[in-house]
């Protein structure tokens, strides 16, 4: 079975204070475009996970973790073998390893035909973090909490493309951080999401003034070499340009009939920008 691993953008990202737990309160909405991991699953004596990044083979994987979650909740093992080829960086912001854990749990459940309620699968999902019950329907969601509390929107509409620049930039306890860059100048009162909720609600599109992430304050302080592709993007794109969670990724709202002039141009100066577009729900 070929199933695809669909990245999230976070259309916004607010801060509103630290909760009583240590955790940050967040207002964020989250849109899953069509940028991918490509991953193989069948059936095979013993639970295996292999990853085109060595690194992140078997216990190394969130999707053997999510796997090895299944087995001990339905109290049976799951033999399945899976192959992940990476397209997304890692630790981008695009929440590319907590897609692959929960694309592998739902394709290992219609592949044993587990049948599962979606309070089964929520309890699991929301033992693998805090972005993973999420993608169990993808699509435009409103995520408040410290992330934990999700709750699904009207599928967002645009007529722009997603442009996407990723980068290979590794940081060690990146989102944790980056939460430590911020002060509580830059803590907010959700306004931003509110806005964009109450668009989405009575049909109106995403444009590039709906756009917001904190985390945009204090990214080139813990990534000070994104600066000269930031501008150079920014140029390109005449948009402005915004991290997806807590970066490196930068994405830009492009209209549509612009936005392969803006790719050659990027490419020109030693870019490779990625195309997207937003997918609806239940995983597109």
């Amino acid at each position: 079975m070929h199933v695809k691993s669909y990245a999230k953008v976070n259309l916004t990202l607010e801060v509103l204070g630290v909760l009583g737990n240590g955790y940050h309160e967040i207002a964020s909405v989250i849109q899953m475009i069509d940028f991918s991991d490509d991953i193989e699953i069948e059936l095979a004596p013993e639970l295996t996970v292999w990853c085109s990044r060595p690194d992140l083979n078997m216990e190394d994987n969130l999707a053997y973790i999510a796997l090895s979650s299944l087995q001990e909740y339905i109290d049976k093992p799951v033999g399945v073998c899976v192959r992940i080829k990476k397209n997304m960086p890692i630790a981008a912001g695009l929440a590319g390893g907590t897609s692959n854990a929960i694309t592998v749990l739902l394709a290992a459940c219609k592949l044993l035909e587990i049948r599962l309620s979606d309070k089964d699968l929520h309890a699991i999902a929301e033992g693998i973090g805090a972005d993973a019950p999420y993608f169990l329907s993808g699509g435009t969601a409103l995520v408040t909490g410290w992330g934990e509390k999700i709750q699904t929107l009207a599928d967002a509409y645009t007529e722009s493309h997603i442009i996407l620049l990723c980068s290979d930039m590794e940081v060690d306890n990146k989102t944790l951080r980056m939460y430590g860059l911020l002060e509580s100048s830059m803590f907010s009162d959700s306004s931003a999401t509110n806005t964009l909720v109450s668009a989405l609600g009575s049909g109106g599109a995403v444009t590039d003034s709906y756009l917001y992430n904190v985390f945009d304050a204090v990214a080139l302080k813990l990534f000070p070499e994104l600066q000269r592709s930031w501008q150079d993007f920014a140029m390109c794109a005449k948009a402005t340009v915004h991290l997806s969670g807590s970066g490196p990724t930068l994405f830009a709202l492009v209209p549509s009939q612009r936005s392969e002039a803006v790719i050659e141009k990027m490419q020109t100066l030693g870019y490779d920008p990625i195309i997207g577009s937003m997918l609806g729900g239940s995983r597109g």
